[in-house]
């Protein structure tokens, strides 16, 4: 029975290992992908968000309403873009900001050093 046990603890440890091998590569393979100039432009769209009022509704039918609130991948979901989607029933209801998780001293090193921050692209474009 011992001898069972690890037999099948290996061949679910190597079905395991060859989905998260193969995974990727299902991404890889739709020929999709996000270039430079695509992430630059979210991050203008996006620099002056406003606020969103609570208990607003995004859906699939008026989600391109809402771009400039959602990140850049949620963007693709909602369009269609990749073989995962957002489903067209699916609903996105905002609710109010919940910042009780956060450590005391957490926020408080934050806005301490939030001044030395800075965002830089390296030559590389990351």
């Amino acid at each position: 029975m011992n001898n069972r046990f690890t037999v099948l603890g290996i061949g679910r440890m190597l079905v395991l290992g060859a989905l998260l091998v193969m995974l990727p590569a299902l991404g890889w393979a739709q020929g999709v992908s996000t270039d430079r100039s695509e992430i630059d432009q979210w991050i203008k769209a996006s620099a002056n968000q406003g606020d969103i009022p609570i208990g607003t509704k995004i859906t699939t039918k008026n989600w391109e309403q809402y771009k400039a609130f959602l990140p850049l991948g949620m963007q693709k979901l909602f369009a269609g873009v990749y073989y995962w989607k957002i489903p067209p029933d699916a609903v996105l209801e905002v609710g109010p900001a919940v910042h009780d998780f956060l450590l005391k001293s957490w926020i408080e090193r934050t806005e301490k050093y939030s001044g030395q921050v800075s965002v830089q692209v390296l030559p590389n474009g990351h």
